[in-house]
């Protein structure tokens, strides 16, 4: 039986989330600088991003790239930025506290998207930005009570959801090209970057074991599907499955480590879950008139 375009995106992007789960907690566990393992998780999916493609494609991925223009560059900085931010958010802050505040991407997107794309913003999407900015709000103040610098943690988990947001916005802008190649070169430039002005080494054995487990495979499995989800799905439906990120990574981190979020951080999370469904399934029946 042959699947459908939704059947194909919803497969792509179940994946893709499943597969970024982990990433929360291989980031906690493993031992090293902030930057080293920056550089060892993106130099790892960079590379099997870039073989995998040059395997099936047979073409050169720097040519992808050009043919999407001035959106193939910009979406290579702005993922390059946040691979870098995201570590240093889940390493200062909670989980919990980062995926929630990241998790608030689509209402920044649709703001992006108004200025890129000419896009209306509704009265209901003004609520749901409004609304997501006081859940928030709850999460960084919770994060006072903390530790001074889980609120550094949490800034750099809202700017990885503008830089998200404005990344999908460029990649809708230019939908006749795969992001995928850029997803790869995005990696491997980040890495680069790093080589030269951070102090790069090897880890333990058992850390660059986990390491090469998250660069190998749940890197470039998430990174490349969640590239290429938003072809076959409308964009409401991609953040609906998203949304489970936000609540399966944090459970799977407490049930590992231990680490629970605050109650100000829980009550704050769960207003911009819920705002960010209701919104959204409102926005796929839209779509589905």
């Amino acid at each position: 039986m042959e699947l459908t375009e939704r059947s194909k995106g919803l497969i792509i992007i179940l994946i893709a989330v499943i597969s970024f789960v982990p990433d929360s907690l291989f980031i906690k566990i493993i031992q090293t600088s902030t930057l080293n393992l920056t550089f060892w998780r993106s130099f790892l999916a960079g590379t099997c991003i870039i073989l995998v493609l040059t395997m099936i494609q047979r073409g050169n991925p720097l040519k992808e790239i050009a043919k999407a223009g001035w959106a193939g560059y910009a979406y290579i900085f702005l993922l390059a930025i946040s691979s870098l931010l995201f570590v240093y958010a889940i390493r200062t802050t909670s989980v919990a506290n980062t995926l929630f505040i990241i998790s608030t991407s689509p209402m920044f997107a649709a703001i992006a998207s108004r200025i890129l794309l000419k896009e209306p913003l509704n009265t209901r999407l003004i609520w749901a930005i409004a609304l997501s900015m006081v859940g928030i709000g709850l999460i960084t103040s919770g994060s006072l009570t903390i530790r001074t610098d889980a609120i550094k943690g949490d800034l750099a988990a809202l700017l990885v959801a503008v830089m998200i947001a404005i990344k999908h916005t460029v990649a809708r802008k230019a939908k006749a090209f795969s992001m995928v190649p850029a997803a790869g070169i995005a990696h491997l430039l980040l890495a680069l970057s790093l080589f030269i002005f951070a102090d790069v080494s090897f880890m333990a054995m058992r850390d660059m074991i986990y390491v090469i487990i998250l660069g190998s495979f749940f890197i470039p499995v998430a990174t490349s599907l969640m590239a290429l989800g938003p072809r076959y799905l409308p964009a409401p439906e991609v953040a609906l499955i998203i949304l489970l990120e936000a609540i399966l990574a944090p459970l799977l981190v407490w049930a590992v480590l231990g680490e629970e979020p605050t109650k100000l951080a829980i009550a704050g999370g769960s207003l911009v879950i819920v705002v960010l469904a209701v919104y959204n399934y409102y926005q796929l029946k839209y779509f589905s008139m």
